[in-house]
């Protein structure tokens, strides 16, 4: 992949109020508070504004695993564009016109199948430079979802910061990818990925690496994401910190585990341990439980799993009798879905708790985000956003990240001793 020698200016101000935590009434944390955020956007899928963009099986495909994307405005060049974040990635790239849209057997399809947001357009320059195909450095980005894009890379120059003030861009040299083709499903808004891993070796390029060489910014990332409302788009879709944490309500409560190096099959993902999933009946529910003697689980149940934290995944993986337990709890009869993975459960009426065990805190899925309806699956059916998955891909998505905000210390990698470490506290609404 071409990556392009292009400024990417990032739309929040770069300036340094450090206060400490401990003195803010709002928050208690291990961090301090910063005003280097990026405010991103969320799209719904289920928007009548974005599924009318697309064929109607593709739009009822992404309710189950993509019921929205997060993005954040770029400016690329002189052209400004809208990328989604992905923490599992390290590689940052934008479409052009010559992209071309591929399915996985890599056969040219439609391009209005990939769903390209705006492209970004090359000078002729850079033009004639996408269009040769011989020479230059090339790259391909694969994903843990099987989507891929591939071409060359040119090495510019990203710009950050100063853009509401008018003051200087803070500005690195970083690798940017032009894509000749892809099979990558978007939502007709998003022109790329904004790639925001950390690297574990230091010669890979990333923009979390570029920016964290600066010895004077605290290597540190947090992230909270706010539910999208199929009401409007976009709208607000919460914010990302840089060197600290934006200024948000939590509980108070923190949790850390760490970092722990990936998988060869999940490079560049961020894969953090687990002691286990709390998953209780609903505290109203009274009836005896549907199950066998060798399904009846303990309140707590303790197994200890690496799970990826993936902003782009809208399900909860885990393994198949945890999902059957949850499934089992909302006291409908067990139906598996076979076109999507996911349990078909009731959209009213008891829901269980459940819960992630991170480390000595366990944090509660609101039922709101453990079951969503499906226009397919009929007027009182709803898909458990909690997947079976007996694969190596357990995974902790949005209904996790939207209802936390987390801290990922990488601080560690600078002196190489550790991969970083992830801190989480839960939110909490504003009551004024």
């Amino acid at each position: 992949m071409y990556m392009l020698g292009l400024a990417f200016v990032f739309f929040f101000t770069w300036s340094a109020r450090r206060t400490n935590a401990a003195t803010t009434s709002s928050i208690a944390t291990p961090h301090n508070i910063t005003d280097n955020v990026l405010k991103l956007n969320v799209h719904d899928y289920r928007a009548k504004s974005l599924r009318k963009r697309q064929p109607p099986q593709q739009a009822e495909d992404d309710l189950f695993f993509r019921d929205s994307m997060y993005t954040v405005p770029v400016r690329v060049g002189d052209q400004d564009l809208n990328l989604e974040i992905n923490m599992g990635s390290l590689e940052t790239w934008v479409a052009t016109p010559y992209f071309f849209c591929v399915d996985k057997e890599r056969v040219q399809i439609p391009q209005d199948a990939c769903r390209i947001g705006p492209y970004y357009e090359p000078s002729p320059e850079l033009a004639k430079e996408l269009l040769t195909r011989e020479g230059g450095e090339w790259s391909e980005i694969v994903y843990a979802s099987g989507s891929f894009v591939n071409g060359k890379v040119f090495e510019k120059q990203i710009g950050i910061g100063g853009v509401s003030r008018g003051s200087p861009y803070w500005i690195k040299e970083l690798k940017i990818g032009m894509p000749n083709e892809g099979h990558w499903t978007g939502n007709g808004i998003a022109s790329g990925v904004l790639g925001l891993a950390m690297p574990r070796q230091p010669d890979r390029p990333s923009i979390l690496g570029a920016l964290f060489k600066d010895e004077n910014i605290p290597a540190v990332l947090s992230l909270a994401l706010a539910h999208p409302d199929s009401e409007s788009e976009p709208r607000g879709g919460g914010v990302i910190g840089f060197g600290g944490i934006p200024n948000i309500l939590t509980d108070d409560n923190w949790d850390s585990t760490p970092i722990k190096p990936p998988p060869m099959t999940r490079l560049g993902s961020t894969i953090i341990p687990i002691m286990g999933f709390h998953i209780m009946p609903d505290p109203g529910d009274r009836s005896e439980l549907p199950l066998t003697s060798s399904e009846v689980f303990t309140p707590l149940l303790i197994f200890s799993h690496n799970m990826a934290v993936d902003s782009t995944t809208s399900v909860i993986r885990v393994p198949h009798k945890v999902a059957k337990y949850t499934a089992l709890l909302f006291r409908t009869p067990l139906k598996l879905d076979p076109a999507t993975g996911l349990y078909r459960v009731s959209c009213e009426g008891f829901a269980p708790r459940f819960g992630i065990r991170i480390n000595e805190k366990t944090f509660f899925i609101p039922t709101s985000d453990l079951r969503k309806r499906i226009s397919s699956f009929g007027p009182d059916e709803c898909a458990l956003m909690i997947q079976p998955s007996e694969r190596n891909d357990l995974t902790l998505g949005t209904p996790f990240l939207r209802n936390v905000l987390a801290v990922f210390d990488y601080s560690g990698i600078r002196n190489g001793k550790q991969h970083g470490v992830l801190q989480v506290v839960g939110r909490r609404k504003r009551t004024d």
